[in-house]
């Protein structure tokens, strides 16, 4: 858990991606308290073969399901996040996808404040570390 001066707080899970990891963490964040909202940075899992697309989508159903405020879907396959929560229930406005995690890192900086918990899921070929890096690079205070 990475706690930023500005009040936003940060899960970094940015090692490894697979479909039990990826629907499950959201789990824990959603059962934590004291926070004004909950945002999710879901990268594409992968080498899932065949049946991505589909576990991708099931992945963003079970994401919905949990009453995530915000989810942001990075690469690829994780369009399928999106239209996974979207489907189930999950308003259009409140779930969006980037190509890259510099993109997704850009949108999540403009809309991140204080209150807000913020899971960035993914594995080190999708790069969402790169999120976490830029949130770094925006929020932490400065050393005198």
């Amino acid at each position: 858990m990475i706690r930023f001066h500005n009040g936003v707080s940060v899960i970094d899970d940015t090692y490894n991606s697979n479909p039990q990891a990826s629907c499950t963490r959201p789990h824990a964040q959603s059962a934590g308290e004291g926070f004004r909202r909950r945002i999710v940075v879901a990268g594409e899992m992968l080498e899932l073969g065949e049946l991505g697309p589909q576990l991708h989508r099931d992945c963003g159903s079970q994401i919905a399901s949990l009453g995530i405020d915000r989810l942001i879907g990075v690469r690829g396959h994780a369009a399928q996040i999106v239209e996974g929560a979207i489907q189930n229930g999950m308003k259009q406005e409140q779930a969006i996808f980037f190509e890259t995690p510099d993109e997704a890192a850009a949108s999540l900086i403009e809309e991140a404040a204080s209150g807000d918990l913020i899971l960035v899921k993914g594995s080190r070929g999708v790069r969402t570390e790169r999120v976490i890096e830029a949130l770094r690079e925006e929020f932490e205070a400065p050393t005198s």
